[in-house]
């Protein structure tokens, strides 16, 4: 949708120019009427045939207006922006993959487990990448960097074919810890990147799991407010709900774990990135839409592409008025 923008709006304030000219000519029309009437009287002024002509006085006023109005315009230099899909460069896409216990449930699409449809979508992720710089996470009660920012997408695969449920030191799910972990490395480093993070998990958070219904609303708030300062870094989170609301029980576990849809929607807002579920997408769909999410992003309004100067046109009908205004007779038959 192309947006009309004004390069030089500072001028706009010539603008007070134009009332000043209005008045001036009204308050001419009204002094020279006056005085008509004084000097000559109204009698006579009424049964003159070669007078002012009152239309032809406020059509060239209004000429005179317009003029300047389209003037300032022009001055103004309108643009015509338009919004593109142009390549943002990031440096790096890290993969975060949740290796909890509830992973193991089997609701994801097509009747696999969560954990093994989230390696599969990992997998067609890395692929479309190829050539990205790419690193691989995994996080349950604590998170690990198990591979580093690479290109290499083969040895990536390998590592990521090796990962378990539950490889990780601690169990349970804590988000707060692995955004912690994530803001010492990104954020708190003295390397600034502008990385785009692929987080895939069912959104359970274990360290809150037992607190009343306002608590963990409570909590979830201020994980969503702990995510934000990240995109003013340039890292964005993007995220891809693995399960069903309905949810199953976890494998060996006594329990029932679900996706928390609203939460994961929630989060992914506040991290400026886009939010995904797998089970009601496609994986084609998935990967192929969040790939053109990481690799191209729309500008921000204020960086829309110009595409057309249209000064010129504003310009045209000024002249256009201006000639109107200085060929129009002085003083004509009034009858």
């Amino acid at each position: 949708m192309t947006k009309m923008v004004f390069t030089s709006a500072e001028f706009g304030y010539l603008f007070f120019l134009v009332i000043v000219i209005a008045t001036l000519y009204i308050l001419l029309y009204r002094y020279r009427e006056n005085m008509t009437e004084r000097y000559v009287g109204s009698q006579n002024l009424q049964s003159m045939r070669l007078r002012r002509s009152r239309r032809f006085f406020w059509l060239y006023v209004v000429s005179l207006v317009l003029t300047a109005i389209l003037a300032v315009t022009a001055l103004m230099q309108p643009l015509e922006m338009e919004p593109k899909l142009v390549r943002e460069e990031i440096d790096e896409v890290a993969l975060v993959l949740d290796v909890s216990a509830s992973m193991g449930v089997t609701d994801a699409h097509g009747g696999a487990s969560r954990f093994l449809r989230a390696k599969e979508i990992m997998e067609a992720i890395v692929e479309h990448l190829n050539g990205s710089n790419v690193s691989l996470y995994i996080f349950a009660g604590n998170t690990e960097n198990i591979v580093p920012a690479t290109m290499d997408s083969l040895y990536l695969s390998m590592v990521l074919d090796s990962v378990a449920i539950n490889d990780t030191r601690i169990a349970g799910t804590n988000f707060l810890a692995l955004l912690q972990f994530m803001k010492d490395k990104y954020l708190d480093s003295t390397t600034k990147k502008r990385v785009q993070v692929v987080l895939l998990t069912d959104g359970e958070d274990t360290t809150i799991i037992d607190l009343t219904a306002q608590e963990k609303k409570s909590k979830e708030n201020a994980l969503c407010n702990s995510v934000q300062p990240f995109s003013k870094e340039g890292i964005h989170w993007n995220v891809i709900g693995m399960g069903t609301a309905q949810g199953s029980i976890v494998p060996q576990l006594s329990v029932v774990s679900a996706l928390h849809q609203n939460f994961l929607e929630e989060f992914a807002a506040a991290g400026k990135g886009k939010c995904y579920f797998d089970s009601k997408r496609s994986l084609s769909d998935i990967t192929d839409e969040l790939v053109m999410e990481i690799a191209y992003r729309p500008h921000e309004e204020e960086k829309m592409i110009p595409q057309h100067e249209l000064f010129y046109y504003p310009l045209f009908l000024a002249v256009l008025f201006l000639m109107t205004a200085l060929l129009l007779p002085e003083r004509v038959l009034d009858v």
